[in-house]
């Protein structure tokens, strides 16, 4: 799609998309796993894989967690 991140966040259903960080927005069901990381940042893990990490910042983790738990 051509539509930027932004305008994609607010027309997608927020309770199965979730705005990882500026490259990423991510369906609950590609999310795999996490991973504590330094600075209270995560590390998710996405299905399919992804070669690069893929991080949620320290300011984000804990809206991520509760997004995934109860979507």
């Amino acid at each position: 799609t051509n539509e930027p991140l932004d305008e994609l966040t607010n027309l997608l259903p927020g309770n199965q998309f979730f705005r990882l960080n500026r490259q990423f927005l991510a369906n609950a069901k590609a999310c795999a796993s996490f991973r504590s990381i330094t600075n209270g940042k995560l590390e998710v893990n996405l299905q399919p894989v992804f070669s690069e990490p893929v991080i949620v910042s320290q300011k984000k983790a804990a809206s991520f967690k509760a997004w995934l738990v109860n979507p």
